[in-house]
Order: structure tokens, then C-alpha cells, then sequence
């Protein structure tokens, strides 16, 4: 316990600063890929793995190299504050996800999807993994009509090919 909880309150905090940096570090691949310039595009890539390597790497190399009283006596240093701040950040960043997913999904579409998912998490009291159960397997439905409505319509093509074929080719019956 006084290894434990300094050590996560400081993973923690490392936590949401990675996941900020890694909002930029995104950022920065998409644009040297809409530049075209791939090797720079994986060269950043690599950078988020990284830092997240790090969020666990540097407060376990301070708990062996250093005692516990290290780091707390370093999240004592660290001002309230940017604590604070980083605790609003980490708060906002589900919000932040949503509205991105709402952003790139086909929302007007797939309304239905979104309503289904609060009634089921406000008035059912449903938690968040139940309600993405829910919404995996509308997901995995809607995927499977999707299939076979795409194969129907390419069996209605081929068969308007196949009756357009044998019209030009004329046969016996109407002579």
C-alpha cells in the first residue's frame, strides 16, 4: 500500500498527460499523411507507444531505484493546481471521444442507435459496458443486412447482365 498508491497517483497523472500529447501526436501523423510523407507519418507513430511505455516505465524505475518517499515527496512538488488541471483534463477526455465518434459516424443514419443507447443507460440504469454490449451487436446486425443487402443487389445486377446478353444475342423465339 505505500509502494501502491504513489506510484499510481503519479501513473495516473502521467496518464493524462500522455493521452493529451498523444491528441497532437495524431494530429502531426495525419498531416504528414495527407502530405504523403509515410516514413515521417511512422516516425511519429512510434512516439505513442512510447510516452505510454514510459507512463509505466519511469514511476516503477523511481520505485526501485529510489524509495516510495521519493515520489511522494515528487507529487508533493507537483502543484495542486496542475493536479487539478490534469484531473479536469482526464475528465473530459471521454467527452472528447464521444464527440469525435459522433463526428465521423454517420449519425444522421443511424440515430436510432444513439437514442437506443440513452434510454438504455439513463432510464435503465444500464453501465457503460452493458450499453456496448448492446451496441455491438446492433453494430454486428446491422453489418449482416448490410452484407445481404449488398449481395442481393449484386445477384439482381448480374441477372440483368445475364437477361441483357441473351436480348442481344437474339435467339429463335422472336422471329
Amino acid at each position: 500500500m505505500a509502494v501502491g498508491l504513489p506510484v499510481g497517483l503519479l501513473t495516473i497523472q502521467f496518464d493524462v498527460i500522455i493521452k493529451l500529447a498523444n491528441n497532437f501526436i495524431a494530429h502531426k501523423a495525419q498531416g504528414y499523411a495527407h502530405k504523403k510523407e509515410f516514413n515521417k507519418m511512422r516516425l511519429v507513430n512510434w512516439i505513442g507507444p512510447l510516452l505510454f511505455a514510459c507512463k509505466n516505465f519511469i514511476p516503477m524505475i523511481l520505485i526501485v531505484t529510489v524509495r516510495p518517499s521519493a515520489v511522494k515527496v515528487l507529487l508533493e512538488v507537483i502543484p495542486t493546481w496542475l493536479t487539478t488541471g490534469l484531473s479536469v483534463a482526464g475528465n473530459m477526455l471521454p467527452v472528447v471521444g464521444i464527440g469525435l465518434l459522433m463526428h465521423y459516424m454517420p449519425i444522421k443514419k443511424y440515430i436510432w442507435v444513439v437514442f437506443i443507447g440513452f434510454v438504455v443507460s439513463a432510464y435503465m440504469n444500464l453501465p457503460v459496458f452493458g450499453v456496448a454490449i448492446i451496441g455491438l451487436a446492433l453494430a454486428i446486425v446491422t453489418y449482416q443486412n448490410l452484407i445481404k443487402e449488398s449481395k442481393q443487389k449484386k445477384a439482381v445486377a448480374i441477372a440483368g447482365q445475364v437477361s441483357n446478353a441473351s436480348d442481344e444475342e437474339g435467339d429463335d423465339y422472336d422471329e
